[in-house]
């Protein structure tokens, strides 16, 4: 009988423990990575790369924001991006792609979750592995899908294989640097 008590005693406070954990936790924002995440540039055939070539739209992201009313920042998020890896790696070994190759612009989704301001263009921005280079500055609140495209400078003079890299995206309603 005496071990029944500790251990509701025991799963109690660890039950205790858990919601606090929950209710902790911020729920006013959430970005998810539909489909793209994984970024990998195909170089097989040079004549088609000496004048760059771009990837529409080939990461999609959504994004919910729902105003809050503590802290200085409750009306506003940030989104930023940088590469997982200091270059993209190719599947032969020893190959690698400088980051400066690549440039991304974020692009509103549009459709039933379109910005609430209109068009929404990031401008070109470049990857770095160490910074996150700020992709989104100042959404509002709402629902949105963002599409992501890539353009792959010339690579002429560049080894062919196929290089790619992980990406990852940061949310905060704190303005970068993170």
């Amino acid at each position: 009988m005496k071990t029944s008590c500790a251990q509701l005693l025991i799963s109690s406070l660890f039950f205790l423990l858990i919601q606090i954990q929950v209710q902790s936790q911020n729920p006013t924002y959430r970005l998810t990575v539909s489909s793209g995440g994984n970024v990998e540039f195909k170089v097989y055939s040079f004549r088609h790369y000496e004048n760059g070539i771009d990837y529409l739209d080939l990461t999609h992201l959504e994004i919910v924001y729902a105003d809050t009313t503590a802290g200085p920042h409750e009306d506003e998020w940030y989104l930023g991006v940088k590469a997982q890896d200091d270059a993209f790696y190719s599947n032969y070994p020893g190959r690698t792609l400088d980051l400066s190759y690549v440039t991304l612009e974020a692009s509103d989704g549009g459709g039933d979750f379109a910005f609430n301001s209109g068009e929404i263009t990031s401008g070109e921005i470049s990857l770095s592995s160490t910074n996150y280079a700020l992709l989104v500055s100042q959404g509002d609140a709402g629902r949105y899908r963002l599409n992501v495209t890539y353009h792959l400078d010339s690579i002429t003079g560049s080894v062919s294989g196929f290089y790619n890299t992980n990406l990852l995206f940061k949310m905060d309603t704190v303005a970068p640097p993170w």
